[in-house]
């Protein structure tokens, strides 16, 4: 069996590749769907994340923003050194 990461620029084509190796029976890894999923309102993943990075990083809806360099640096946010790129670390409690 192999794994295969797939990576890319938005609008790259990655959903339709995705599509294509699902209809050729590949199991798929949404890792943007299963972040969704543990950091939505409520949640103690969000929780975390307003508690080390502020309400600033809360839509007006209470779910988190879009969490990059950029948009910290917008809000005024202090970047961490857990910070590299627009890769955001979330350390297992």
């Amino acid at each position: 069996m192999h794994s295969i990461a797939l990576t890319g620029n938005v609008a790259s084509g990655k959903r339709s590749l995705c599509r294509l190796f699902a209809e050729w029976g590949a199991t798929i890894i949404d890792a943007d769907a299963l972040v969704r999923e543990v950091q939505h309102p409520g949640s103690p993943v969000l929780a975390a994340i307003v508690e080390r990075f502020g309400p600033a990083v809360l839509r007006p809806d209470g779910a988190l923003q879009d969490i990059s360099p950029t948009v910290l640096g917008i809000l005024g946010v202090p970047q961490p050194k857990e910070m590299t790129g627009h890769d955001l670390r979330v350390k297992k409690q």
